[in-house]
Order: C-alpha cells, then structure tokens, then sequence
C-alpha cells in the first residue's frame, strides 16, 4: 500500500508525527558530534561500527553531520531479524547520501541486505556514477541519473504490490517486478555488503526502512520525524 505523495512531503518536510511510525523497523539519523562512531537507531536495533566511519559535521543535507564513510573495509551493521527481512510486504528504504565521484570500484554499496550469493536487497553506485539496485543477482535494474557527483541525493527504494521503484530526489530512476521473499540471515549494512567486497566512499544521513507501507516518491526538505 502507497503512502500518498502530499503526506510524504508532509511528514518529511515539517517534522510533525508520522502516522506510519509504527511500520518504521529502522531510523538511523547519522549524526552528532565530529569524530563520534556512535550511531543510534530511534528503533531501537543495536548498530555496531565496523572500522573508521564516524560522524563528519562538515558535510551534511540538515543540520547535525552525517556518517562518512572512506571506501576501505568501514561499515555500519544492524542484526538480521524477522522485523528487518521484508518479507513478501511492501516497503521503503530511504535515505541521502553524497558520493563526490565515480571511480574504478565497479559497485559502492550505500546500503545492503544481502546473503553475498543470491538474495537479498541491495543499492550501489556503479563505475559510471548511477544507481544499481535489485533484490538478486539476476533481478535488478540501472538508473540513469548521475549520483555520484559530489552533491546530497535522495534515495528511495520501494516495492508496492511486487512492483519495485527506486527514486532520485523524487524522480522514478528504475523499476522492476519483484514479488516474491528474498529474506536471509545477513545483517543490513551501510557502507558495505556482505562478503565486504563493495565499501561505499562518501556520507549518508538520515536513513529509514519501513515495512509494511510503500512510500511514495519525495524530495524530502526536513529529517524524518522520530514519532
């Protein structure tokens, strides 16, 4: 079921309660103080560092820093669990992320759940500069807008009815059908995926998975509310 365009906006741009917390299963803000590798998720789910990612002040889409990560072996990890796998349900993951270029590293992986052979969810950002997502290593799909170009992007991956869309501040990038579970054991990483083969190089802020309602299509103005 699709969250209503005008109640994204809302929920995202003003800070007001949202009435779809309840079915949020992770909100990490990524920020705090410079240096600090302590990353909280208003959920609740344990977050453990991995390595050297650590809040950077100097750049971030809102006030408070945002996690940086420098493309080595540095990664943010949270436990699989069954209220983390997605099921056959609709979701969304969303979140920012800024990437100054695209280099010889064929895919930075912003966000991963994926067992490292077959199943999974996943986001990178190819040699090119633009999105690759999907939910296996046969179903996915290219974008065609640059990310990786040194400025905030928007990112949202969101399946509704078995029908997958993946956003770029609030532009339909790639779709895809992908109806069925393709839950497993691995942690969701940030940073990374498993087999810890795709280090991301570049900041994210403000990331949300929720489950159970697809989300609409944003460019959200404002953090996403924490109620």
């Amino acid at each position: 079921m699709g969250v209503p365009a005008s109640a994204n906006m809302m929920m995202a741009s003003s800070g007001i309660h949202d009435p779809y917390f309840n079915d949020v299963v992770l909100l990490l803000p990524l920020t705090g103080s410079n240096g600090s590798q302590a990353f909280t998720d208003v959920i609740g789910n344990t977050v453990t560092v991995s390595g050297t990612p650590a809040i950077n002040t100097s750049s971030a889409k809102f006030p408070g820093g945002s996690a940086y990560f420098d493309g080595s072996t540095g990664y943010l990890s949270v436990a699989s669990s069954t209220s983390l796998n997605m099921g056959t349900s609709d979701f969304a993951i969303e979140f920012w992320m800024n990437q100054a270029s695209a280099d010889d590293q064929n895919y930075r992986t912003p966000v991963s759940k994926y067992d490292g052979s077959s199943t999974g969810w996943f986001i990178h950002v190819n040699s090119s500069g633009v999105l690759l997502a999907g939910a296996t290593n046969t179903l996915y799909g290219t974008g065609t807008h640059t990310v990786a170009d040194g400025t905030w992007h928007f990112i949202q991956l969101m399946r509704s009815s078995g029908n997958v869309t993946v956003g770029v501040d609030g532009v339909s990038d790639i779709t895809f059908t992908a109806s069925a579970s393709y839950d497993n054991t691995a942690p969701w990483y940030l940073g990374q995926m498993s087999g810890l083969t795709r280090p991301y190089k570049g900041y994210i802020q403000d990331l949300r998975i929720t489950k159970g309602y697809a989300r609409s299509l944003a460019n959200p103005s404002a953090p996403f509310p924490t109620h």
